[in-house]
Parts: structure tokens; C-alpha cells; sequence
């Protein structure tokens, strides 16, 4: 139990720990200043933002995100793997190359790839309409590891453009689709309105069960970024659901 309560400490010490234990103690000076309302305003601000790191709220978030296709248990009988581009970095000293979320998917998918033996596919463009798409990223990266069954989408920005520009592609299926575990519910509701048959094969799941339920009171830079993840999936649904019509699963 200590060692656990020193990881939780430890977590304050930190940003974006450490803002709210900054945050606590400008309410106890606004409120050893006289100004009541300040000291409430950023004690609430402080609680607030303690709970968008938390893992508590990130697994309350994600859950129901995760949760929705079960892992792909293997089988036959598709004609390609799909896989969606997660994000790139630009201008490293290696060049452009695939981000950590987009190797968590590619990875993913040369397995399943490799194990069907059928072509892979890799969607994903360039936001800024230059250099390298993010599925040349990837092919580059899977053909040094020796996998030459690649085609490339490489003019899609979003979700839906990955599904339309995809599916002119790929006919209609059925394609095992290769994505991040929390964006998986709407890029099958994206390529089923193609009327693309997909098989969901979520992987990169980031919704952990700790050992001890002392856990979720810890915060970090990861819960907030899973937050925010989770928080755009969620209002991507409810845009798609405007934009492109009802249906999300």
C-alpha cells in the first residue's frame, strides 16, 4: 500500500499533477486574502482538473469505447487488411515517420496480414498536403520488415474520407479493419455506410484494469491524453451522426 500511495503522491509532483496542487494553493491564498469567491473559484477549477487526468475518468470514457468489438479471434475468409493512419511526426532527424499510434495499428496489422496472407492496406494522407502521406509512411516502414503485399491510400484526411477513398478500392470487402480500439465504433460505422463489409480488429487498447483500485485516483499526462482521445471519439460520433447521417452503432 505505500508503495502504491507513493505513486499517487508522486503523480501531484508532476504536471498536470503538479497544476493542481498549485490551483489548491492559490485558493488558500485568495482565501487567506479575503477573497472567498476566488479560493472557491479555484479550488473548483483545481477538482475539475484533477478529475480530467484521472485514470477514473479515462477509463470511464474508454470503457465504452473498448468494450464495443471484442479482439479479433483469428479466421478466414477476407480479401484485405485495412489499416487507418494514427498521425505522423514531421521533421525529425529520421525523417517523417509513422506516430506511436499509427505503428500501434500497423503492427497489428502486418500480423493479421502476414497470418491471412492477403495484400494490406494503408489509409492515411498528409493534413498539410505535403511530403509524405501517412500511408506511404507505413508501407515504407512494412516493406523493410519484408511484407511487399501493400497498397496505399494516400489522400484521406479524416475517418471518413480513410472509408470512401478505401472503399473504391477494396469493393466490398469483406476487409479486416485495423484501428486504434477507441476509434473503432465509428470506422465501422464509416465504412459500412460505404457498404464495406468489415470485420472490426481493434488493437492499441489503452484502457487498463489495475491491480488495485488505488490506481484510479492517480493522474498523468497519459489518463489526459486518453481523456482527450476519448472525448474527441465522442464528439466525432455525434458530427459524423449530423454530417453523414444516423445510424452510429
Amino acid at each position: 500500500m505505500r508503495f502504491l500511495l507513493s505513486k499517487v503522491v508522486g503523480s501531484l509532483l508532476v504536471p498536470p499533477g503538479l497544476w493542481v496542487v498549485f490551483a489548491l494553493l492559490v485558493g488558500a491564498v485568495s482565501l487567506r486574502r479575503g477573497s472567498r469567491r476566488g479560493a472557491v473559484a479555484a479550488w473548483v477549477f483545481a477538482g475539475l482538473l484533477y478529475l480530467g487526468n484521472t485514470h477514473l475518468v479515462e477509463h470511464l470514457l474508454l470503457a465504452p469505447l473498448e468494450r464495443a468489438f471484442p479482439v479479433w479471434d483469428a479466421g478466414g475468409g477476407v480479401r484485405y487488411v485495412v489499416v487507418l493512419g494514427g498521425g505522423a511526426q514531421a521533421g525529425t532527424p529520421a525523417g517523417d515517420v509513422p506516430g506511436v499510434v499509427s505503428l500501434a495499428r500497423l503492427w497489428g496489422g502486418l500480423r493479421y496480414a502476414r497470418m491471412l496472407g492477403v495484400p494490406l492496406v494503408l489509409a492515411g494522407g498528409s493534413v498539410w498536403d505535403e511530403g509524405k502521406s501517412e500511408g506511404e509512411m507505413m508501407a515504407d516502414l512494412v516493406r523493410e520488415l519484408g511484407w511487399e503485399e501493400v497498397v496505399v491510400e494516400g489522400e484521406s484526411r479524416t475517418t471518413w474520407e480513410n472509408a470512401r477513398n478505401t472503399a473504391r478500392m477494396v469493393g466490398r470487402g469483406p476487409v479486416l479493419l485495423v484501428t486504434s480500439a477507441y476509434h473503432m465504433q465509428r470506422a465501422v460505422w464509416c465504412f459500412r455506410a460505404q457498404g464495406v463489409e468489415v470485420i472490426p480488429a481493434p488493437v492499441d487498447f489503452r484502457d487498463e484494469r489495475p491491480a488495485h483500485w488505488i490506481f484510479y485516483l492517480g493522474i498523468s499526462a497519459e489518463a489526459a491524453r486518453d481523456v482527450q482521445a476519448a472525448l474527441r471519439e465522442y464528439v466525432g460520433m455525434v458530427w459524423y451522426r449530423v454530417a453523414y447521417g444516423s445510424g452510429l452503432p
